[in-house]
């Protein structure tokens, strides 16, 4: 298994997003995201995400961005489904 760790900026969700949509992203890959900002981009990754169920890691609680303030990490918790684990404990321990 492959975990590469993004920080959900534009570009990087996009290149996942295209990777998702032309079924070119192997299972083996499991990507890690912490998102920086609530955005269009954000919201359509994580609906395609949803449509191919292809396993992604989400860090629950993002050290920048839109998403540190509680109103913030509310709707974000809305925005995930069952094929993302949000990830609240530290990297080096997740089994």
């Amino acid at each position: 298994m492959y975990y590469p760790y993004f920080r959900g900026k534009q570009f990087d969700l996009l290149a996942i997003k295209r990777l998702l949509e032309e079924e070119r992203l192997s299972q083996k890959v499991c990507p890690i995201i912490e998102p920086v900002k609530d955005s269009r981009t954000f919201q359509s990754f994580l609906k395609m995400n949803q449509k191919q169920k292809h396993p992604i890691y989400v860090i629950e609680n993002p050290q920048s961005g839109q998403f540190l303030t509680e109103s913030g990490l509310h709707k974000y918790k809305n925005y995930l489904d069952y094929s993302a684990h949000i990830v609240d404990q530290s990297l080096d321990v997740i089994e």
